[in-house]
């Protein structure tokens, strides 16, 4: 193991810090997306890469982990190695927003509804973010909007229901 990131830690950055700088999965932002795109970002930061999801959405992930495998078998149309990885027990580690983008891709509305249901909110604050263009499958990206806001209505009359029962209850 690299000292590295210990080190890093002592130079006044906090181990929470070092934590989130390394992305599982994170949509680059308008200033990156178009930086990377001239070829102005420079290198990912230490432990990432830059890359297109399976729907064309550049992203940010950490390298040697589900998600790069995910990048590099979609960009080689290994389409069927995707659904065996989605099938796979380690296809659950998968960040959920990856996940949803490799679904969506492989235009899997069954499997994208669960994604949508289990890894929320991540999952659907990736569908929902009105900044990124789907360039592939467009219309299974319109239904995970849809299904996303109507799992999210459901949840929310859910907590308020809970929320006026449990007025109700205390003492």
């Amino acid at each position: 193991m690299s000292s590295a990131p210990l080190r890093r830690a002592w130079d006044g950055r906090t181990l929470e810090q070092e934590l989130l700088d390394l992305e599982d999965w994170r949509p680059l932002n308008d200033e990156e997306c178009q930086a990377w795109r001239a070829g102005e970002l420079g290198p990912a930061p230490d432990g990432q890469l830059f890359g297109l999801s399976p729907c064309g959405i550049a992203v940010v992930y950490r390298e040697r982990s589900l998600e790069e495998a995910v990048v590099a078998l979609h960009s080689v149309g290994a389409h069927g190695l995707l659904v065996a990885l989605l099938d796979s027990a380690e296809g659950n580690q998968l960040h959920g927003a990856a996940r949803l983008d490799v679904c969506i891709a492989l235009g899997d509305q069954a499997r994208a509804l669960r994604a949508l249901e289990d890894e929320a909110p991540w999952a659907r604050e990736y569908v929902l973010d009105d900044r990124l263009r789907p360039w592939t499958r467009p219309a299974v990206w319109q239904w995970a909007q849809d299904v996303a806001r109507i799992v999210a209505a459901r949840e929310a009359a859910m907590a308020a229901m809970h929320g006026a029962e449990g007025l109700g209850t205390e003492c």
